[in-house]
């Protein structure tokens, strides 16, 4: 887009939709978004989904985009039995649009060499986390069960969400 948030998309045939990938940053989720693709543009009551939005427009028609704004987790990654940071830890964030069941979305990310992280995830109101110890150490990964789902409150900006990982056996062997 320019500097102004405005783009053009040309050359898509008549009947055919498109979607758009919007990278994510510190002001904006990463999302997609469905143009022209003849989904309704409003879901469904009964629609658990994880959805991209969704907008249908006519030709020569200019059409706002709104983009959902950036709910940014950050937090340190540690070893439960020595309080130590997890140096490079791998993190999975996955997001839901619905506040119980319903698809998601997942967004990978990793932690510093101090086991800080910091991950934009999709957008969502309901969120769970994943965090994988770094290859080579005796350590187990470690999630968030359904009674420990995120709710994202309104008007949130960033969550503290600090994952210790459990002591584990290392074994290595040969396939």
């Amino acid at each position: 887009s320019d500097t102004d948030g405005r783009f053009t998309v040309s050359g898509v045939p008549k009947d055919h939709g498109v979607y758009l990938k919007v990278a994510g940053n510190d002001r904006f989720a990463p999302q997609e978004i469905a143009l022209n693709t003849g989904m309704p543009e409003q879901r469904g009551k009964r629609d658990g989904t994880y959805r991209a939005l969704v907008k249908n427009v006519k030709a020569g028609e200019e059409a706002v985009l709104p983009l959902s704004p950036a709910q940014l987790f950050e937090g340190v990654v540690t070893y439960e039995d020595t309080g130590q940071p997890a140096p490079h830890a791998r993190l999975t964030i996955w997001a839901s649009q619905q506040e119980q069941y319903g698809s998601m979305s997942s967004v990978a990310g990793k932690a510093d060499a101090e086991g800080r992280y910091r991950i934009s995830p999709e957008p969502g109101i309901r969120f769970g986390m994943i965090a994988y110890p770094p290859d080579g150490v005796a350590y187990l990964a470690r999630k968030t069960t359904h009674d420990q789902d995120i709710h994202w409150k309104s008007g949130d900006r960033i969550r503290q969400a600090d994952m210790t990982l459990p002591r584990g056996v290392l074994i290595r062997g040969k396939v």
